[in-house]
């Protein structure tokens, strides 16, 4: 599942077939926890993540064949962001500043899934 299927399973058509959304749409509050996985080409720009809220549960893992170029960047994250899993089997994933106040983060780079 990716982020726009994640985010329209919480909140049917918050996000768009181009994959934008209203950051003032209320609905964004309903959006507590996201999870989900970026598929084969990491070249990935979450910005926006920041606009939900009510985020308090981020997880993501990342998939592919990604090179060692090839770099997800999620540059800001919601001051309400308490659980953060990141995970990738390569490439490289850019953080902003984190929040204040976070109860656990996981970071499991070049990590093998289960086969």
């Amino acid at each position: 599942m990716e982020l726009r299927d994640a985010v329209n399973a919480i909140v049917p058509g918050l996000v768009n077939a181009a994959g934008e959304f209203d950051p003032n749409d209320p609905a964004i509050s309903q959006v507590t926890q996201l999870d989900f996985a970026v598929m084969d080409d990491m070249e990935e720009d979450l910005s926006g993540i920041e606009y939900f809220s009510a985020l308090n549960e981020l997880m993501i893992t990342f998939y592919g064949t990604a090179s060692a170029a090839d770099t997800c960047r999620i540059l800001a994250f919601p001051a309400s962001l308490r659980t953060l899993h990141l995970q990738s089997t390569s490439g490289h994933v850019e953080v902003g500043q984190l929040p204040d106040g976070m109860d656990d983060v996981l970071l499991n780079m070049g990590f093998a899934p289960p086969s």
